[in-house]
């Protein structure tokens, strides 16, 4: 897998007050000028290891080839064939798996004084994804194989961060969520002749800051992230070795493959006065304007200050089912429910699955850190029963 650099940029400005403190009132906080925190960070290190074509479906002719090994096996059985390009329209199942994986990087910022920026990033995306792309094959093609005028649909992704300087004594965490687009809208960022180059890039998906400590405590805020990227289908780029082997039998030249073109991103934030904020992380909206579905594994995650004190709430109508956690040090809240505990809440709140249509009811989350009530958040959210 390629190896490229993902920079991102924050810009810091002001705003009002976000979250109320029961007890003494808070000192005045001095929100920061507006500030640049430039993230370096290897994207290709959760897409590529996440996602896969689960079938090709590629129309040869009159045959039709289901799976990568199928297509991979037609293809090697006639050598011949492949000395021209054999050109492929393909309607694949692109699978994501929808775990969580981390990904670390740097931060930093003259104006912050973070100058020793630590990055951590874990996101979760979670898809079975229709696409159509064209795929060119055979030992006439530079890199043997090239997926060319991908198009799909749109990606969900639940992200959250911190980023933390131990020279200033600073950090920030919050959340990245929204919808990738994968293929179209990103589509120059893959070399015309890249193997297996999926483009995959977010344009101004929501940020929220939901916690700060040392010289930026009392701080929350929002803002919006763009960036693009690319990453390589390990299935088709399999494909490559076998091609590699019938090129060498035939005494071709080998050539190198091409690089793809290097990353871009940027984060912009505006801080506002405050002691944290809460957000639903997990489940994400499979959608724009859609619902997140909580299913059993993956349960509800609530990014919020680290250390504070959840009540989640399952509610359907008047009927509630409520389960307590506490964040860790990342500040995500997790409620884990197990196959039996899921219907189990379901049933306590009259949530009924109707034919193939999931009930949807609405999640809530109540947190507060110490002696401060951060303000509660919910959505309408369907339950996988």
């Amino acid at each position: 897998m390629r190896r490229t650099s993902l920079v991102g940029v924050i810009v810091v400005a002001t705003l009002g007050v976000a979250s109320s403190s029961v007890g003494a009132s808070t000192p005045a906080v001095t929100v920061p000028a507006p500030a640049d925190l430039v993230i370096d960070a290897d994207w290709t290190l959760i897409l590529g290891d996440i996602a896969d074509m689960n079938s090709v479906n590629c129309r040869d002719g009159a045959t039709t080839h289901k799976s990568v090994k199928d297509l991979e096996a037609a293809l090697s059985s006639n050598p011949m064939r492949l000395l021209n390009v054999v050109s492929l329209k393909c309607k694949p199942t692109l699978a994501v798996e929808g775990k969580v994986v981390t990904l670390t990087g740097t931060a930093k910022s003259d104006s912050l004084g973070f100058s020793d920026g630590v990055f951590t990033l874990k996101c979760s995306f979670r898809s079975n994804l229709s696409v159509t792309v064209d795929i060119d094959a055979g030992l006439k093609v530079p890199t043997l194989i090239a997926m060319k005028n991908l198009v799909s649909s749109q990606l969900p992704v639940a992200c959250s961060f911190t980023a933390t300087s131990a020279a200033k004594g600073a950090s920030l965490s919050g959340t990245i969520e929204g919808l990738a687009n994968v293929g179209t809208a990103a589509s120059k960022q893959c070399a015309a002749k890249t193997v297996a180059c999926v483009p995959f890039s977010l344009d101004s998906v929501n940020v929220t800051i939901t916690d700060t400590t040392g010289s930026l405590d009392g701080l929350v805020g929002s803002g919006t992230y763009s960036y693009a990227d690319t990453f390589q289908l390990t299935g088709i780029t399999g494909m490559v070795d076998k091609f590699t082997a019938t090129k060498k039998a035939l005494g071709l030249g080998i050539r190198n493959r091409p690089q793809a073109v290097a990353d871009t991103a940027a984060m912009k934030l505006t801080f506002a006065e405050g002691s944290g904020k809460s957000t639903i992380l997990r489940p994400a909206p499979l959608k724009a304007g859609g619902q997140g579905i909580v299913t059993a594994g993956e349960g509800v995650h609530v990014a919020t200050v680290a250390g504070a004190k959840c009540s989640v709430t399952l509610a359907n109508g008047a009927k509630k089912s409520t389960l307590t956690t506490t964040a860790g040090a990342d500040g995500v809240a997790v409620i884990d429910y197990s196959a039996t505990k899921l219907k189990a809440a379901a049933k306590k709140i009259g949530a009924v699955k109707r034919g193939r249509t999931l009930p949807s009811v609405t999640v809530s989350a109540a947190c507060s850190s110490g002696t401060t009530v951060i303000p509660t958040v919910s959505e309408k959210v369907q339950l996988a029963i």
